[in-house]
């Protein structure tokens, strides 16, 4: 089959460029076979924060190893996400969340979000940080209060008043 030997990879930073190569596992590897690179590549691309289309093959014949050239962009780094549920009761609520993504050497994603309802409103913060030292692992980490007010909805059967 296949045999790379050498990896060139255009459109990214320095630092999203070394991400990329971590990933592939292409900063171990001398010769690298397709097979290994298609399976990676494919865990790459999935996660959608990387945009890249076919790569390029050429062969280096004093080598007798062909070269990979691959063409990638990363993703824009903010969303904003709106939600809700409007109901006939009183369960109408709604939702709005910002989520950061950074591509460097690690990939690092942060979002902050609220939920509101009549009955019950939450705020939270929260991250993950995915590391890529040998085997990869990650760090995800968040913040969340809740507050509930049980006597200004219409949830329910609980009313504020005196007890007979």
């Amino acid at each position: 089959g296949l045999v790379f030997g050498e990896y060139n990879i255009t459109g990214l930073n320095n630092d999203q460029t070394a991400y990329v190569r971590k990933v592939l596992g292409m900063e171990d590897a001398g010769a690298y076979t397709f097979e290994e690179f298609r399976s990676e590549y494919y865990k790459l691309l999935a996660d959608g924060d990387i945009i890249g289309g076919f790569p390029d093959v050429k062969y280096d014949r004093d080598k007798e190893l062909f070269s990979l050239e691959m063409g990638m962009k990363s993703r824009p780094s903010f969303r904003l996400l709106l939600g809700g549920n409007i109901s006939s009761t009183a369960l109408n609520q709604a939702s709005l969340a910002l989520e950061y993504k950074r591509i460097g050497r690690s990939s690092n994603r942060y979002n902050i979000y609220g939920r509101f309802s009549a009955f019950h409103s939450s705020l939270g913060a929260g991250g993950r940080n995915d590391f890529f030292i040998g085997k990869p692992f990650y760090a995800e980490y968040g913040f969340s209060s809740n507050f509930f007010n049980y006597f200004r909805s219409n949830y329910g059967y609980l009313k504020k008043g005196s007890s007979n």
